[in-house]
C-alpha cells in the first residue's frame, strides 16, 4: 500500500467538546480574533483511545503540559484534566469504538485558554499487511517544516502539513523529515526505527527527531536493545528494515522510501525485513508498554 489519497478528517456529525460544551464537530467555530486563529498559538496531543481507555494517558498529559508552558506560558493542568474527561465521555458516546482523539489547548487572549477535543476513527497502519511508503521532501520543504519550537506539538505546522501533502501527492503515506545531519530524522506522524547490521536504531533528538511517546516507551523498556546513536549514511545504505512508530499510528512497516534528491543508489529502496520477525517484536513490545503506562494523576 502506498498511502491514503488524502488525510483523515474528523467526521462532522461526531461529537466534539469545545470550552466545556459538547456539540457536533461540524458546528465548532474558531473565534476569529483569538491569538489561536490569528497566529496559531496552540498546542495539542493526539491520543489513541481503545475500549474507552486512553493509551499512554499520563505521558500525553505530561507532554501537553510542558508544551503549554513553553508555547502558551501556562501548564493548564486543570484544563488538561477537563479535556481528558471529555475524551472519555466522547469514547462512551461512540460506544467504545477505537478512536484517535486530538486535544488542543489554545491562547484565547486575556490569560484564558480555549480547549477543544475532536475525534475520528482510529486507523493503525501496522494492521496493513502491505506496509507503507515514505517520501523525503525536497530541501525547501524540509527547511520550512523545521520551523517553530521543537520538542512539542504546536499550531505552527504549515511546513509539516505541506511536506505531508507533498508526500501524499507522491503516493506515499508520510514524509520523512531530514534532521540537522541531512539524514531522515522522523516522520510528520511518527518516529523512525531502522534495522541495519542486526541493530535497531532510532535517530536521536539532537538530530531533530521529535520526542515521540511510543519512541520513548520502546527506549525505556530496553527489551529490544533499541539504541539512539545517530544513524550514518552507511547505516542507511545497509538498511534491512524500517518502521514508522507512533502512539496513535502503532508500528507501521515501511516497504519503500522515496528520496529523489539523493544519489540514485540511495534514491529508493525496499527494506527486506520490514514485514519480518522484528516487526512482530516491535508491535508486541509497544503493546506491553501500553499495558505498563498509567492514568492521569488526579
Amino acid at each position: 500500500m502506498k498511502g491514503p489519497a488524502e488525510e483523515a478528517l474528523d467526521p462532522p456529525d461526531w461529537p466534539a467538546w469545545f470550552d466545556g460544551e459538547f456539540q457536533r464537530a461540524g458546528d465548532v467555530t474558531l473565534p476569529a480574533r483569538s491569538p489561536w486563529a490569528l497566529y496559531g498559538e496552540s498546542v495539542f496531543e493526539t491520543l489513541a483511545v481503545v475500549d474507552a481507555a486512553i493509551e499512554f494517558e499520563a505521558e500525553h498529559a505530561a507532554r501537553l503540559g510542558l508544551a503549554a508552558a513553553r508555547v502558551l506560558g501556562c501548564e493548564g493542568q486543570a484544563q488538561i484534566r477537563q479535556a481528558f474527561d471529555a475524551v472519555r465521555a466522547i469514547a462512551l458516546k461512540r460506544a467504545g469504538e477505537p478512536l484517535a482523539v486530538r486535544v488542543t489547548l489554545a491562547n484565547a487572549g486575556g490569560g484564558r485558554l480555549h480547549r477543544l477535543v475532536q475525534a475520528r476513527p482510529l486507523r493503525r497502519m501496522g494492521a496493513n499487511p502491505d506496509g507503507i511508503e515514505l517520501w523525503v521532501p525536497p530541501g525547501e520543504l524540509a527547511e520550512l517544516a523545521r520551523g517553530g519550537p521543537g520538542g512539542c506539538k504546536h499550531g505552527a505546522r504549515l511546513g509539516l502539513r505541506m511536506a505531508r501533502r507533498a508526500a501524499l501527492a507522491a503516493g506515499a503515506f508520510d514524509a520523512a523529515m531530514l534532521g540537522s545531519d541531512g539524514l531522515p530524522a522522523c516522520g510528520t506522524v511518527g518516529n523512525l526505527v531502522l534495522l541495519c547490521g542486526g541493530r535497531l536504531l532510532t535517530p536521536p533528538l539532537s538530530s531533530g527527531a521529535l520526542p515521540g511517546i511510543a519512541r520513548g516507551a520502546l527506549l525505556a523498556a530496553g527489551e529490544l536493545d533499541l539504541r539512539e546513536p545517530a544513524p550514518e549514511l552507511a547505516d542507511w545504505r545497509a538498511i534491512q528494515g524500517l518502521w514508522l512508530v507512533g502512539s496513535v499510528l502503532g508500528v507501521a512497516p515501511v516497504v519503500r522510501l522515496g528520496w529523489p534528491a539523493r544519489e540514485p543508489d540511495l534514491g529508493e529502496f525496499a527494506p527486506e525485513e520490514s514485514l519480518g520477525p522484528r516487526f512482530r517484536d516491535l508491535r508486541e513490545a509497544l503493546e506491553r508498554a501500553v499495558g505498563r503506562s498509567g492514568p492521569l494523576a488526579r
